[in-house]
C-alpha cells in the first residue's frame, strides 16, 4: 500500500511538471489504459502511477477557470455579479474579487450577454462603499492575468489561478456603476468584514490595528509595507498567515469555555 501511495504521488508530481494542460481527450486515453495495466498486464505500480497522473488531470480540468473570447487584448465589458471577498479598503485603488455572472461584450459581434461564472480580481479608484455580497453592474476593462517568470519570485499568475481567477481589471469610466442589491450571501466573509470595521474604529495605532485584524480575521490589508517588511525580516510572517489565527481561535474558545464555567 505504501509503495502504491508513493507511486500515486509521483504520478501527480509528474503531471504538475507539464508545461501545458493536456486536453480532455488525453484523459480518456489515460482512463482506458488503467484497466489494461491493472487487469491485463498486472502492473499495479504502473497503474498507481497513472492513476495519480489522471487524478491530477481530472482536478485540473474541473477547476479550470472559464475563458472569454479575444482575451489576448484588453476587453471593454459590462459585468453583473457579486462582491465575494473582503475589499482591501486601506489601499487606493481598492481591490476585491468580483464573481461575474453575466458579461456584456461585443467581442463576438453579438449584443447577447454571456452567462456563466467568472471570478475577477478588480481595482476601483475612489469607490463608494463596497460590501461583501452586494450585487453590482460595473463597466470594466479586463485583461488576462499574467505574472513575471523570474526564478524565485512570487508566482502572481499561479496564485490567481489557484483561486480560479483568469482575468484582472479595473472599474472604468466608460459607464455608471450601479448597485443592484444589498448583501444576501457570504455570511462568514461579511462577519469578518464587520469585525474589521469594528477594529478600524478602535482607539489604537494603525500598526496595532493592522496586526490584530491579520491575526483575528485573516485580513492583511491593514498591514503597511513597512510592517510586512518588519515581519519578513524577523521571520514572523507566518504568524500573520496561519499560526496567529489558530492561536487566536483557540484562545477565544478557551475564554468562552472559562466564562461559561465561571458563570455556572
Amino acid at each position: 500500500m505504501l509503495r502504491s501511495a508513493m507511486l500515486f504521488g509521483l504520478g501527480a508530481l509528474v503531471f504538475h511538471q507539464l508545461a501545458r494542460l493536456p486536453g480532455g481527450y488525453w484523459l480518456g486515453a489515460e482512463l482506458a489504459l488503467l484497466p489494461v495495466l491493472l487487469f491485463v498486464l498486472r502492473w499495479p505500480g504502473a497503474a498507481a502511477l497513472l492513476l495519480g497522473f489522471a487524478w491530477s488531470h481530472v482536478y485540473a480540468l474541473a477547476t479550470l477557470p472559464a475563458t472569454l473570447a479575444n482575451d489576448d487584448q484588453v476587453m471593454r465589458v459590462v459585468a453583473t455579479g457579486r462582491v465575494v471577498s473582503l475589499p482591501e479598503l486601506s489601499r487606493n485603488p481598492t481591490r476585491f474579487v468580483f464573481q461575474a455572472e453575466t458579461i456584456e461584450t461585443t467581442a463576438e459581434g453579438s449584443d447577447r450577454p454571456l452567462v456563466g461564472s467568472w471570478p475577477l480580481r478588480l481595482s476601483w479608484r475612489d469607490p463608494p462603499r463596497i460590501r461583501t455580497g452586494d450585487v453590482w453592474r460595473l463597466p470594466l476593462r479586463l485583461r488576462r492575468a499574467h505574472g513575471f517568470a523570474t526564478p524565485g519570485a512570487w508566482d502572481y499568475e499561479g496564485w490567481l489561478y489557484w483561486q480560479g481567477i483568469r482575468y484582472t481589471g479595473y472599474v472604468s469610466a466608460d459607464g455608471e456603476p450601479q448597485r443592484l442589491a444589498t448583501a444576501r450571501c457570504c455570511a462568514l466573509t461579511r462577519l469578518r468584514g464587520g469585525l474589521s470595521a469594528a477594529l478600524d474604529a478602535a482607539p489604537i495605532s494603525a500598526f496595532a490595528r493592522g496586526v490584530i485584524r491579520a491575526v483575528t480575521v485573516g485580513d492583511q490589508s491593514g498591514l503597511s509595507s513597512d510592517a510586512k517588511a518588519l515581519f519578513r525580516t524577523t521571520g514572523t510572517s507566518h504568524l500573520m498567515a496561519i499560526s496567529g489565527l489558530h492561536i487566536g481561535l483557540i484562545g477565544g474558545l478557551y475564554r468562552y469555555a472559562i466564562d461559561a464555567a465561571w458563570a455556572a
